[in-house]
């Protein structure tokens, strides 16, 4: 409880209550986790912790994992209703949680899963099949909806195209501002990307990032990532419907720089959305608000064209 009372300040904490409400949030829970390792020498998984975040499953979690600690690699819900599922590829960052203010907006209108780059297969040509195992295992029937924003949008395509593949039907694709890579990228800008990420201007995540213990973690996925992404190259199509969401310009890097779109890569429709904020920000708190009522739209729509082939078949 001290080690809570530290990272959240003075409020009242019980050892049922949830790091969330009490004011806990994405990387706050970082700082818990890396002061839980000072402490015990217990890595507590980050999904672990945020699908639990009570001090009564944080020591069970410490008793369960001993010294050694356990990785997790699934799928975590983000929300908690909602008629459909939507699956969330992580951004170049690596890391799921960057969907927990999107997922708050769309709660009721569909359930978000998110999950991060999975960094401890070494074939890179079996990450996609990893990633259909897990959503599979949440849902076992078609038709499946994915999300991906940045780099997440070009894991998601091969983890469609995979899908397909086996049979399973993904109906959707949602792109957040994610540019078709038709090209390896250089070494070189892969080193600066990562060193773009790694150096935050400001705030808790200059100072989390500033801590030995996280940014090792960090710095191996988001290396991890950024090598698996610099090697892909798309071809083909999927039968998915693609929706094409467009930041802002911006002289930064980023999908609507490259202005390469995805319509050729559907053998079904293609759709373009504008998003507010440039790349780097439209899933920050400033901006999500509004880029959510753009997927809401389109998850309604899904929704729509689903009850009217219902009603054709019945």
């Amino acid at each position: 409880m001290r080690i809570w009372q530290e990272v959240l300040g003075p409020v009242k904490i019980g050892v049922k209550d949830s790091f969330f409400d009490l004011g806990g949030h994405s990387l706050s829970l970082m700082q818990l986790i890396q002061r839980v390792y000072a402490e015990t020498g217990v890595e507590i998984p980050l999904q672990k912790m945020f699908q639990h975040p009570t001090i009564e499953a944080m020591a069970y979690e410490i008793w369960e994992s001993g010294p050694e600690g356990r990785g997790g690699h699934h799928f975590i819900k983000l929300n908690e209703h909602g008629p459909m599922n939507v699956f969330c590829f992580p951004p170049a960052a690596g890391y799921g949680l960057s969907y927990m203010e999107l997922a708050k907006e769309l709660d009721h209108c569909c359930t978000l899963y998110a999950i991060d780059f999975i960094d401890d297969i070494e074939s890179a040509e079996h990450i996609p099949d990893r990633y259909a195992d897990e959503i599979v295992r949440i849902q076992e029937q078609s038709p499946y909806v994915l999300l991906g924003y940045s780099l997440g949008g070009n894991l998601m395509f091969e983890v469609a195209q995979a899908m397909e593949r086996r049979g399973y039907r993904v109906s959707d694709l949602i792109m957040v501002d994610s540019r078709n890579k038709q090209a390896p990228t250089p070494p070189d800008e892969v080193e600066n990307d990562i060193k773009e990420i790694l150096e935050p201007a400001e705030g808790l995540e200059k100072e989390l990032l500033g801590n030995p213990f996280i940014r090792e973690r960090v710095e191996h996925k988001v290396r991890a990532y950024l090598t698996y992404g610099a090697q892909l190259v798309h071809s083909g199509t999927v039968q998915a419907n693609i929706h094409g969401l467009k930041a802002e310009q911006s002289d930064e890097r980023g999908a609507a720089g490259h202005g390469l779109s995805w319509h050729e890569s559907t053998r079904h429709n293609y759709t373009e959305y504008q998003l507010s904020g440039v790349h780097e920000n439209v899933l920050a708190q400033d901006y999500v608000k509004e880029n959510a009522k753009v997927i809401r739209r389109i998850i309604h729509r899904m929704s729509e064209q689903t009850a009217e082939a219902r009603k054709v078949l019945f």
